[in-house]
């Protein structure tokens, strides 16, 4: 993966200025920094939810990001069901109708799947 030029300003805030990186082939990346430089926007921009920017991110035929998140970040006002449709469109999946209710099934969500995420328990 190599990221040309990554720039990403929200408002008056430059957040991401010119970012020129390439990453290894095989390689796992860490991002270590302070609250609010940018770590997160630019996870965002390399991963494709967001889309906004300036720049270049040139990922190979078999490459793709991935990363971990301490709070996942749902559609909250939106149905669970609505979620797992959009999250398998990010990852280029496309939605599978009848995979989605045999995991939907198996795990008992059934009864919860077009309920708003945000009604969902934690526990």
């Amino acid at each position: 993966m190599k990221l040309e030029h990554i720039t990403k300003q929200y408002g008056s805030n430059k957040v991401l200025d010119n970012i020129d990186f390439k990453f290894d082939q095989s390689r796992i990346v860490g991002l270590i920094g302070k609250n609010g430089v940018g770590k997160t926007t630019l996870m965002k921009v390399m991963n494709g939810n967001i889309i906004n920017y300036s720049g270049k991110v040139n990922l190979g035929p078999d490459e793709r990001v991935g990363y971990l998140i301490e709070h996942p970040k749902l559609y909250d006002n939106k149905s669970g069901l609505y979620n797992l449709k959009i999250f398998a469109q990010v990852l280029g999946k496309g939605y599978d109708k009848a995979y989605a209710q045999s995991i939907i099934d198996a795990f008992g969500m059934a009864p919860y799947i077009k309920k708003k995420v945000k009604k969902y328990s934690m526990g």
